[in-house]
């Protein structure tokens, strides 16, 4: 079962990279490639606001409180790759 603290979509773009990333480096070992297809890296992060805070790396707390939450992926030359976001609530001060 999958226990997680909030960020499981950040987690899932993140772990899958690597295990793509290692797969390749097998496959080049192996010599079932030539040379690994993977030419940047990439990295997620989720971020947002909670009562006006700005917040990265959300919580599953402050996901659930958040105004708005946003899943942010980008390789290491900072292309963006994904960007997915909400708006969901107003905060009660």
């Amino acid at each position: 079962m999958l226990q997680a603290d909030g960020g499981t979509r950040t987690s899932a773009i993140n772990d899958a990279f690597v295990t793509l990333y290692d797969l390749f480096q097998k496959l080049v070992i192996g010599c079932k490639l030539t040379q690994d297809p993977i030419t940047k890296f990439i990295g997620s992060i989720s971020v947002g606001m909670v009562c006006g805070k700005k917040i990265a790396d959300l919580s599953q707390k402050e996901d659930n409180e958040a105004e708005v939450d946003m899943t942010l992926a980008m390789t290491e030359d900072k292309e963006l790759v994904e960007l997915q976001f909400t708006a969901e609530k107003n905060c009660m001060i």
